[in-house]
C-alpha cells in the first residue's frame, strides 16, 4: 500500500488487482525478465507502462500517468508524468488473534481500512483487520456484537465492509440481537460473493476469496443486454420514421383530392 494511501494491490487467485481511487481496477501483468523487471496495468482498453523492483516485502512501482507515454526507466520522481508508489506487505495473523485483540485499546492496525473510513479504522483498528480478512472473520464479528464489552459501531462498519447490510438490522444489532443479520448471512453469503469482491476492491480490500478476477473487472451481463436492446429499439424507431416519410412521398395528391371531392 502506497503511504499516501492512493494505491494498493490485492491478491486475486493467481492474479493481481491494482486499485487506486478513483480510477478503475486494474489487472497487473508482470515480466521479471527485464530489467529494470516491467509491469503493465490493464484495464479495459487502457494500459499503464511501469516498471517495479521487490525487496522484501517492500514494493516499489514506477508507472507512466498516461498509456500514451514511455515506460519508465528508472524510480525518480524527477522524469515527470511519472507516479512512483511505494508498498509494503500486510502481514496478517490468525482471525482469533484479531478477535482477542477487539478489547486491547494499544493494539494498532497496520494494513488498509476501508477507503475513507480510516478515521474509523483509528477507533477499533481490530475490527478492521477483521475486515480485511473477510468472509472467515463474519463469525467473530458476530460473536464481538454479542459481547457488551464491545462497541457495535466499529463492528457493523466492518461488516459492512464485508459486504453486509448492516443498515437493514440496525435496531436489533444495537441490542445485541444477531439473529437476522446471521441470517441474511447464511442465505445471501454465496449469491452475493461477485457484488461484494467489487465492492470490497473499490475500497481497497481483496475480494471475496474464489472469486475471479474476471468476474470482478468485466461488464455486467445485464448492463451489456441494456445497451443493446436500447440500440435495437433507436434502429426500430428510425426505421419507423423512414418508413413512413417513404409512405408520404408515395401518395398522390390528386388521389387524395378526388377521395375528398367525393
Amino acid at each position: 500500500r502506497a503511504s499516501d494511501q492512493e494505491c494498493h494491490i490485492v491478491a486475486c487467485g493467481s492474479c493481481l488487482l491494482w486499485c487506486r481511487i478513483p480510477f478503475p481496477v486494474a489487472k497487473l501483468i508482470i515480466d521479471p525478465t527485464c530489467v529494470p523487471k516491467q509491469l503493465d496495468a490493464v484495464s479495459g482498453d487502457w494500459r499503464g507502462k511501469g516498471i517495479y523492483k521487490l525487496d522484501g516485502d517492500t514494493l516499489q512501482i514506477a508507472v507512466a500517468e498516461s498509456h500514451r507515454e514511455d515506460r519508465p526507466t528508472s524510480f525518480s520522481s524527477d522524469l515527470g508524468n511519472v507516479c512512483i508508489y511505494d508498498l509494503r506487505r500486510v502481514k496478517l495473523e490468525s482471525v482469533e488473534y484479531y478477535e482477542r485483540k477487539l478489547l486491547d485499546q494499544d493494539f494498532v492496525w497496520r494494513g488498509p481500512a476501508p477507503y475513507g473510513w480510516e478515521w474509523n479504522c483509528k477507533m477499533a483498528p481490530a475490527a478492521f483487520a477483521l475486515a480485511f480478512i473477510g468472509d472467515a472473520a463474519v463469525p467473530a464479528l458476530f460473536r464481538a456484537i454479542k459481547n457488551p464489552a464491545v462497541d457495535v459501531g466499529p463492528v457493523c462498519v466492518a461488516l459492512d465492509a464485508i459486504g453486509i447490510p448492516t443498515e437493514q438490522f440496525l435496531d436489533e444489532l444495537r441490542q445485541r440481537d444477531t439473529t437476522g443479520v446471521e441470517k441474511w448471512w447464511a442465505e445471501n453469503r454465496k449469491r452475493t460473493a461477485i457484488s461484494r469482491s467489487k465492492m470490497r476492491v473499490k475500497w481497497e480490500l481483496p475480494p471475496v476469496e474464489g472469486v475471479d478476477w474476471q468476474a470482478i473487472t468485466q461488464q455486467p451481463k445485464w448492463s451489456k443486454i441494456v445497451a443493446i436492446t436500447t440500440l435495437f429499439t433507436l434502429l426500430v424507431a428510425v426505421a419507423g420514421v423512414i418508413v413512413l416519410k417513404i409512405r408520404r412521398s408515395c401518395v398522390n395528391p390528386a388521389s387524395l383530392d378526388g377521395r375528398n371531392d367525393r
